[in-house]
């Protein structure tokens, strides 16, 4: 998947706020909106930090 990063700042402070895009309406934009759905649980059940089978 593409994305784009833009890092936003604030003037005299240490915050820092990272934004990933993608193109509306392109294919990552699908997979980016299957995530979200999904939750980022593979199709096995397991959970992304999940080791074991």
């Amino acid at each position: 998947m593409t994305c784009d990063r833009d890092v936003l700042t604030v003037p005299g402070c240490d915050i820092r706020l990272v934004v990933h895009t993608v193109a509306a309406g392109s294919a990552d934009a699908e997979k980016l909106e299957f995530l979200q759905v999904t939750g980022g649980v593979r199709a096995d059940g397991l959970q992304p930090q999940d080791e074991s089978p």
